[in-house]
């Protein structure tokens, strides 16, 4: 099986090692047989969204309905004329309060959500 990357603009397609297949129903098979090759069926579990907007895990930009932050601050977003005075720190979480971006897979309230 291949699946299809557009890379600088062509088209190509690269050799893929997993599938998704949905099932009817509430139980997954252990396996299941493709042009008779017997196949382990393991559950897909998506990586949690992070919004870049208010910088909050569980939805996206597009789906926001907070008020944008500033990633260095918490606070509202700042226009483009002024600079938010905590650019230059170290990173801070706005989050957990961490020593990491809110933005970071490593932050504990990322890894809390990936676990649901």
């Amino acid at each position: 099986m291949n699946r299809r990357r557009v890379k600088d603009g062509k088209t190509e397609y690269v050799t893929s090692r997993t599938i998704r297949i949905k099932f009817a129903g509430q139980m997954l098979p252990q396996e299941v047989f493709l042009f008779k090759i017997r196949h382990e069926v393991r559950s897909y579990i998506p990586l949690p969204r992070i919004c870049y907007a208010c910088h909050r895990v569980g939805h996206v930009s597009a789906a926001c309905k907070s008020t944008p932050r500033c990633l260095h601050c918490g606070n509202d977003k700042h226009n483009e004329a002024s600079v938010c005075q905590m650019q230059d720190e170290a990173s801070k979480c706005i989050n957990c309060k961490g020593n990491h971006w809110a933005n970071d897979r490593t932050c504990p309230d990322y890894k809390t959500t990936s676990h649901c």
